[in-house]
């Protein structure tokens, strides 16, 4: 079965189901594309899309978000290069900065309840399960060896 529009008092044209189908999906791709996360030629992932909708964001603030998950792969790759104790929770400091940018950019309140970056950040030891199951609680399960959160590295 063909697919038949008129534009504006212009000559119609007609396609397919399948071709129509096909068009839908290289602009469903090529929306979805434009939020995506790549850091170093490596997809790091897609911003939600109903969410983006459902929070009325623009195309201007849909890229802010972007460049700062891409912030925050930058600072990961600091970390997974760095051993300094003192210079990584520093680099925890400027997560958690990130995390409170990214829920502003969303139009979230500020909440570090619904932080995650911290315990899936390089050299981070703590039970990823565990402050997954927790996210939103307030309540973190924290590896007392871990370089980053442990009290047995702090000063």
């Amino acid at each position: 079965m063909a697919v038949t529009k008129k534009i504006k008092n212009q000559t119609s044209f007609s396609m397919t189901e399948k071709e129509f189908g096909k068009v839908m999906d290289a602009l469903y791709a090529s929306h979805h594309k434009k939020y995506e996360v790549t850091y170093n030629d490596k997809f790091e992932m897609n911003l939600n899309p109903e969410l983006i909708d459902k929070q009325g964001l623009t195309d201007k603030e849909c890229k802010h978000i972007v460049k700062l998950h891409i912030s925050r792969c930058k600072l990961f790759d600091k970390m997974k290069q760095e051993n300094n104790v003192r210079v990584l929770r520093r680099y925890v400091k400027d997560l958690t900065q990130i995390e409170f940018d990214l829920q502003k950019a969303w139009k979230f309140k500020k909440d570090a309840r619904f932080h995650s970056w911290w315990f899936l950040s390089p050299k981070c030891t703590c039970p990823k399960l565990d402050n997954w199951d927790s996210l939103g609680t307030g309540y973190h399960v924290i590896s007392e060896e871990c370089i980053l959160h442990g009290k047995q590295h702090k000063k």
